[in-house]
Formats: C-alpha cells, structure tokens, sequence
C-alpha cells in the first residue's frame, strides 16, 4: 500500500499504526470497511510478554478444542500443545 510510505512519525518501538494506516488510506481515496470480529482476542496487541504468554494461551485452546471436537483426547489440554497446521 502506498500510503505506508507517508508515515513521518514513528512511535518510540519503531512501530506502525494501524489506525493511522486507516486514516492514510482513507485520505488517499481506498476503501476502508470495518469488520466485527467474532473473537475478541484475535485483536490483542502483544506489547509485553504477559501479553505474549495471553495469547499462547488463547492459539493454544483454540486449537486444542478444534483437536477434541474433532475426536482427539488430550489428557491434559493446557498443557498439549500441538501446532496450528498439524492434522491428527
């Protein structure tokens, strides 16, 4: 995306934006939609390694449950961890 090379400003990590893509976007005449997300910790910003380990947790279940309801026993869940492209 072209507006991309317009940021002036970066924060103090070196990171951009997204909301400031939007608005860039936006001004350069894209189409900008919104979208609802069903999973609201699919949007986590992982800005520390508590929020790291969060997340790890949340693929982690996610995945596991996937593996389960599709027949697979795990003795323990929170402790499996399987992969997200592996199929069983």
């Amino acid at each position: 995306m072209g507006c991309v090379k317009t940021y002036s400003e970066e924060s103090e990590k070196g990171e951009y934006y997204l909301t400031d893509t939007v608005e860039l976007a936006s001004q350069d005449h894209f189409s900008v939609l919104a979208t609802l997300m069903d999973n609201l910790e699919e949007t986590i910003g992982i800005n520390t390694r508590v929020h790291l380990a969060e997340v790890e947790v949340a693929m982690r279940k996610r995945i596991n449950t996937e593996h389960m309801l599709n027949g697979v026993t795990l003795a323990d869940p929170a402790s499996t961890y399987i992969e997200a492209d592996v199929k069983i």
